[in-house]
């Protein structure tokens, strides 16, 4: 792929969701015919809305921060429109990201960026079928003030939305302003850069945990595999940068923690630097063993553009226990899920909603069945099972007890040749020391005690337990 166009992708996605960022103050000029719905409010018995509820619960306040919230644009009539302004300076060039989903792209008829009629740009190109869009642009101001027009070509239908998402969230970004230029230099200069192919990338999104992190990374540098494979780790904090350096094919790249969406996209954004054949999705606590790796790369060269599974392996740290899960509905496991590089390109790379912090797997079959269902076919789902979570004293989404419990899962706690599987993740069982008595102290879980007193050769006095 060309690494001028992953530039202007990553450049986006940084800008959108730098930390230390705020929207760009912008109003709504004028209106005519448009309603706006604020926060966005949808009726369940809508059906093509109530499809997009199941997935759009993530545009509720749990799953973003408030400034992500998003506003719904809905026209009244056939002649509608609705300008924003963005209060500039002349002369200077912006760059401006907008983050919007459609509930019918078929029914947006203009959406364009301009000062006059003499400086104007389309933008609707940039729509596209899939739920996740940025929508962004260079634009040279010849005035004081950027303006933004949507037009619909439709009123909003009883049973059938139609409108506009807009994100509250708007960057209008000066190009000779430090903070736009520091993130360039830091991050963008990948065009003048060479990168080693690799056969196969493992991304991998990093927040501490540098002591599981270790072991997976150890683990997949001990096998024998007949491919060439690299490791992106995508970290948010200093520390993280160059941790593992006596590893020659990891390599680091930057992205504010949150939201969440937006750094595995980056995930996605950066293993293509590499010119990948496919890319791997592993949590920075899951570990993966070599059967499912090469199972995985000899699948996709046959064909397949999406290889996943349904069950796997839980390791609790803290008393030993291992555990077999599987889901009870349809659902693929985001760790360990192997997309090919065509996949990837076909969607456009946004197999990630990038304004949210939660439910982030849902999306990538979401978009497969409504957008792209000839991959339907390409996709192997394995029996085999190679990927393992581990979870110990560090910080994660969900503890062991909570997946445990998890209604949505059939989890089973395996008695039988956990040796074997621990061994094939390099995993050793840790001896648990049991806890001590204090003296004289009865356990709680016995109903009656009877102590036979001994004398040692001490002379001091000891109590067995019958």
């Amino acid at each position: 792929m060309n690494n001028s166009v992953l530039d202007n992708l990553i450049l986006d996605n940084l800008l959108y969701n730098d930390d230390v960022k705020t929207s760009y103050p912008y109003s709504f000029q004028s209106k005519t015919n448009m309603k706006l719905i604020n926060p966005p409010q949808f009726t369940l018995f809508d059906e093509r809305l109530s499809e997009f509820k199941n997935y759009g619960i993530i545009r509720s306040g749990s799953y973003s921060k408030s400034l992500y919230d998003f506003v719904h644009i809905s026209a009244t009539a056939i002649n509608n429109e609705i300008i924003i302004s963005l209060k500039t300076t002349p002369g200077n060039t912006y760059k401006v990201i907008l983050f919007i989903t459609c509930f019918a792209i078929e029914n947006i008829k203009t959406i364009d960026i301009y000062n006059d009629s003499s400086n104007k740009k389309s933008l609707i190109k940039q729509v596209n079928s899939s739920y996740v869009n940025y929508i962004s642009t260079f634009f040279k101001n010849k005035e004081d003030t950027i303006y933004i027009k949507f037009q619909l070509k439709d009123a909003a239908k009883k049973n059938q939305q139609n409108g506009i998402l807009l994100c509250k969230k708007i960057i209008c970004e000066n190009v000779n302003s430090n903070n736009y230029n520091l993130i360039v230099k830091n991050n963008l200069l990948f065009s003048k850069k060479k990168y080693n192919k690799f056969d196969y990338i493992i991304g991998i999104a990093v927040w501490g945990r540098e002591e599981i992190l270790e072991k997976i990374l150890h683990l997949i540098n001990s096998f024998k595999l007949p491919f060439k494979l690299g490791i992106v780790l995508v970290y948010s904090k200093k520390s993280d940068y160059n941790r593992f350096s006596k590893y020659n094919n990891v390599f680091y790249h930057y992205s504010p923690n949150s939201p969440l969406g937006s750094k595995w996209l980056s995930v996605i954004y950066y293993s293509q630097l590499y010119n990948p054949d496919m890319l791997m999705i592993l949590g920075s606590d899951d570990m993966v063993s070599r059967k499912y790796l090469i199972d995985s790369y000899m699948k996709i060269k046959e064909g397949n553009d999406i290889y996943a599974c349904n069950k796997w392996y839980m390791y609790n740290e803290t008393n030993n226990n291992l555990y077999k899960s599987t889901y009870k509905i349809k659902r693929l496991l985001g760790a360990g899920r192997v997309l090919s590089s065509k996949f990837l390109r076909k969607c456009n790379f946004k197999i990630y909603d990038p304004v949210i912090n939660k439910s982030l797997d849902s999306l990538l079959l979401r978009t497969i069945t409504k957008h792209h269902p000839q991959f339907l076919k390409s996709m192997h789902i394995t029996d085999k099972i190679g990927i393992l979570l581990y979870k110990g004293h560090w910080e994660c989404f969900n503890k062991a007890k909570v997946l445990i419990n998890a209604k949505s899962l059939n989890t089973i706690k395996l008695e039988n040749n956990i040796t074997d599987i621990l061994n094939e993740f390099n995993i050793k069982e840790k001896k648990l020391t049991p806890p001590r008595l204090p003296p004289n102290t009865i356990p709680s879980n016995f109903k009656s005690l009877i102590y036979n007193k001994k004398k040692t050769k001490s002379k001091r006095n000891t109590y067995i337990l019958n």
